[in-house]
């Protein structure tokens, strides 16, 4: 009876996944992607002390395995932070069209298919930790101590000095580079009836200002760069359909053949851009944007 009913109760699982919270569903597979992110960059570190034990101790090869392991660790901080963090922007509904519902409706299963994924990860990452750990131990006594204190030094140097004096720094420069670009990013303007969006130096400049009527629009979300990741991801889905639509209607409004196109997919995601999801009965635009105060009356609509 007990075999009869199991394959019942993980498929009962399975439809009640489709109920689950898609936010949820993003933060559990980002962070998980995140802590992956770290294994690695520790595991690199852990190279790095075999490497003094059983090959030759060349700085320039434990400088490159110490950057290896930092930008592993950093990176998963990184990435488990922004998506921690995430709050919100994935409230919306899935268009009526059949594909996107198709699509949408595969978001369970790439997440249960994920979550396969992560068991994998963390037998491979158990693996290699057994091993690592066997190694260092078996080749303990070899290890020159000033090599392995000198190396330890240089962690804690970046830890305690440079990651704590120069991350402020860092981000400033960052900030100053991002606005230089962002300043080519589309621009959102309401002008009576219609939002503008105007798109830059991508477009012919008789096609650069793209006016939807206001009345098209049902639906309006301004999402950073990680949640716009995350719609297009674990809401949307795989949505073929939408991504063919957009290039095909992009290049026919480009050639004056239509007003507007209905679907609209341009530097979505983009580092430093808002992304802009409209959705109506007719349309689906997602387009990376500048911040400025017309996109925050937009979001008062």
């Amino acid at each position: 009876m007990e075999c009869l009913t199991q394959p019942l109760y993980y498929c009962f699982n399975l439809l009640m996944l489709k109920h689950m919270n898609r936010l949820k569903i993003a933060k559990i597979t980002e962070i998980s992607a995140g802590i992956a992110f770290i294994l690695l960059g520790v595991l690199v570190f852990g190279l790095s002390f075999i490497s003094m034990e059983y090959g030759d101790k060349s700085v320039f090869l434990l400088i490159i395995l110490l950057v290896m392991g930092i930008s592993g660790v950093e990176a998963g901080l990184f990435w488990i932070k922004r998506f921690y963090l995430m709050k919100g922007g994935l409230e919306v509904e899935t268009p009526k069209r059949f594909i996107a519902k198709a699509a949408s409706a595969a978001v369970p299963m790439i997440f249960v298919i994920t979550i396969i994924s992560i068991c994998f990860g963390i037998i491979g990452f158990s693996v290699a930790y057994y091993f690592l750990i066997n190694y260092l131990l078996a080749g303990f006594g070899s290890l020159d101590m000033v090599w392995v204190t000198a190396y330890i030094v240089l962690i804690l140097i970046y830890v305690f000095v440079l990651r704590m004096a120069f991350k402020n720094r860092f981000k400033d420069m960052l900030n100053d580079s991002l606005q230089k670009i962002i300043g080519e990013y589309p621009k959102v303007e309401i002008a009576g009836d219609d939002l503008v969006l105007h798109l830059g130096k991508g477009f012919l400049e008789q096609y650069r200002d793209l006016k939807i009527p206001l009345r098209e629009i049902e639906d309006v979300k301004v999402l950073n760069r990680y949640e716009g990741m995350a719609l297009l991801k674990y809401v949307l889905g795989p949505d073929i359909e939408f991504g063919v639509k957009s290039v095909s209607e992009k290049i026919k409004y480009q050639q004056g053949k239509i007003k507007i196109p209905k679907f609209f997919s341009y530097m979505e995601n983009s580092t430093g851009a808002k992304t802009l999801y409209l959705a109506g009965p007719e349309l689906l635009y997602l387009v990376g944007v500048q911040e400025n105060e017309e996109l925050k009356k937009l979001k008062s609509l």
